[in-house]
């Protein structure tokens, strides 16, 4: 049967956790301070605005990015309070900012079963299209164990609002036919709205760089398993 339906899936907090090994992250970052004597209420907003600032400056998702929001919050802080950075204490945080990019991921319940059950139709097409470093992505992919399901697999530094346009034009893509499921309005579904996808948001908690009005209307499902009803119209 040939592949009638082209369907893409984001893959952080849309098919395995990630934003819970970064608030693992936070949690020790907000304690270590506090036991530094820094107890300012806004340390939370201070770490997100310097990890959205670096980003933003970098033009990419890069691990540094949050690695140095911690050492950037820790100075300003340090300013704050009337002392000077200590290289160890920045060398600690430092560290503590690429342990979410280290630690194993689990996977979405549901998400295999999802995926197979995709596959096994032959008449859709699976393509994964996730954002960050492509050594830190490819390897996390691989120890989902889910790329075997995939008929393609791209890695991009960032998902800018066109980006689903370009690839459609690169790979050929009916937009009409094509499905796009992933958890932030910024990255998924927006620039599936710009390229003419049927896009649709899992209701899964995204950081706040993820967070933008959507440019238009969009389905929305609470878990992955109601997507079977949604390929399963698409195809009619």
């Amino acid at each position: 049967m040939s592949h009638t339906l082209n369907i893409i899936f984001d893959f952080d907090d849309t098919l395995v956790y990630t934003n819970e090994l970064f608030d693992i992250a936070k949690d020790r970052f907000y304690l270590r301070m506090a036991e530094l004597g820094f107890d300012d209420t806004d340390v939370p907003k201070l770490l997100n605005d310097c990890d959205i600032a670096n980003i933003a400056k970098a033009g990419a998702m890069k691990s540094s990015c949050f690695a140095n929001a911690m050492a950037d919050a820790y100075a300003e802080l340090c300013r704050r309070h009337g002392q000077a950075p200590d290289a160890a204490v920045t060398a600690e945080v430092v560290e503590l900012g690429y342990q979410p990019y280290n630690a194993r991921q689990r996977r979405f319940p549901g998400a295999e079963e999802l995926l197979q059950r995709l596959r096994d139709r032959g008449d859709c097409r699976l393509n994964l299209v996730t954002q960050g470093e492509f050594a830190i992505q490819n390897r996390r992919i691989g120890e989902s164990g889910f790329d075997k399901y995939f008929d393609n697999i791209f890695i991009v530094p960032l998902k800018y609002p066109t980006i689903y346009v370009d690839m459609c034009r690169e790979q050929g893509w009916d937009a009409a036919r094509t499905l796009s499921v992933g958890n932030s309005i910024r990255s998924d579904i927006n620039p599936s709205i710009t390229a003419g996808f049927k896009a649709v948001l899992l209701l899964i908690r995204a950081w706040d760089y993820e967070k933008t009005e959507p440019l238009g209307p969009h389905l929305r499902i609470a878990a992955l398993e109601e997507l079977d009803d949604i390929v399963e119209e698409m195809l009619k």
